[in-house]
C-alpha cells in the first residue's frame, strides 16, 4: 500500500533503539524522484512483510534527515536494530532494494561493523609510525597512511590514539578536497580524474572503517572503467553522501566537533 510520507518526525533516539529489521525511506509526495521510486520499493517490500516500513517526509530543518546526512530524494536506510547496514538513493529497479532488506533481515554484522561508519574508532590498533607522511597537506598523504597499517610489535596502547587521529584527519582533509575536485571535473567531462580518485578512495575509505563509502566507489570506479559514465554521475552523489555520513559518524563518535577532529594526535 502506498503510503504519504509523514510529516511527523520520529526522534533518532527511538530508531537507535528499534528492534528488528526497517527501512525507513527519507522524500516528499511531490517530489518526481520519490513518485518513481514509489513502484520498484512496494514491488520489494512484498517479499519482506516482516520488515517495518516507515516514509518520513524531508526538507530544510528536519532533524531526522540531517542526522542521516540525507541529501538527495529519496533516500531508503535499511535497518537492523537500529543500526544502518545499508543506503539507496534513488532506486530505479527492485533488485538493489530486495539486496538491501535481505541484508537487513539475515546478515547482522558484528558490533563493531554494524552501521559500517561507526567502526571509525575501532581501525587497526598497530600502525607503522614511520611510514605515516610528514605533513597533513602534502599530496595523496591519507592514502599512502592507511595503506600502510601494519602490525608492527610496540606501537599499541598509549600511542595508538595520536597515530589514529592523525590518520583520520588525513583521510578527511584529502576526501573533502578529492570529492570537490572530483565533482568539477565530472562537470566537464574528465572522467579519468574522477576514477583516480574513486581508486584511491576504495581502499583507503575500508582501512579507516568507511564501509559505505569503501563500496560505492569500488562501484564508481568500476563503472567508470566499463565507460558507463551516466551511471558514474549517482554514483558520484551516493558517494558524497556516504562521505557526509562518515562525518557524521565521527561527529557521534565524539571523534569530531565543529569540522575539527577531537582525537589525541589530530593536527
Amino acid at each position: 500500500m502506498n503510503q504519504p510520507f509523514s510529516v511527523d518526525q520520529p526522534a533518532r533516539a527511538d530508531i537507535d533503539a528499534m528492534p528488528g529489521p526497517a527501512l525507513l525511506q527519507f522524500g516528499t509526495d511531490w517530489c518526481g524522484h520519490c513518485k518513481a521510486a514509489q513502484a520498484p520499493v512496494q514491488q520489494a517490500l512484498q517479499d519482506f512483510p516482516g520488515v517495518r516500513h516507515m516514509k518520513v517526509e524531508d526538507g530544510p530543518g528536519r532533524a531526522l534527515g540531517r542526522s542521516y546526512a540525507v541529501t538527495l530524494w529519496p533516500t531508503l536506510v535499511f535497518l537492523r536494530d537500529g543500526q544502518e547496514v545499508g543506503r539507496l538513493v534513488r532506486p530505479v529497479d527492485s533488485a538493489p532494494v530486495r539486496e538491501q532488506l535481505a541484508h537487513a533481515l539475515q546478515k547482522v554484522l558484528p558490533p563493531e561493523r554494524a552501521g559500517s561508519d561507526r567502526a571509525v574508532a575501532k581501525a587497526p590498533a598497530e600502525v607503522a609510525a614511520s611510514a605515516l607522511p610528514a605533513t597533513p597537506k602534502e599530496e595523496g598523504a591519507p592514502f599512502l597512511a592507511v595503506e600502510v597499517l601494519l602490525d608492527v610489535p610496540g606501537v599499541s596502547g598509549d600511542r595508538q590514539a595520536p597515530l589514529l587521529g592523525r590518520i583520520l584527519a588525513l583521510f578527511v582533509s584529502e576526501s573533502r578536497r578529492g570529492m570537490k575536485n572530483s565533482i568539477r571535473e565530472a562537470s566537464a567531462g574528465n572522467w579519468s580524474e574522477v576514477q583516480k580518485f574513486a581508486h584511491k578512495t576504495k581502499s583507503a575509505a575500508a582501512s579507516v572503517g568507511a564501509m559505505r563509502m569503501a563500496k560505492t566507489a569500488r562501484e564508481l570506479d568500476a563503472q567508470l572503467k566499463a565507460g558507463r559514465n551516466a551511471e558514474a554521475v549517482q554514483l558520484l552523489s551516493q558517494l558524497e553522501e556516504s562521505f557526509r555520513g562518515y562525518i557524521y559518524s565521527l561527529e557521534r563518535e565524539g571523534l569530531l566537533a565543529e569540522g575539527e577532529l577531537q582525537v589525541e594526535g589530530a593536527p
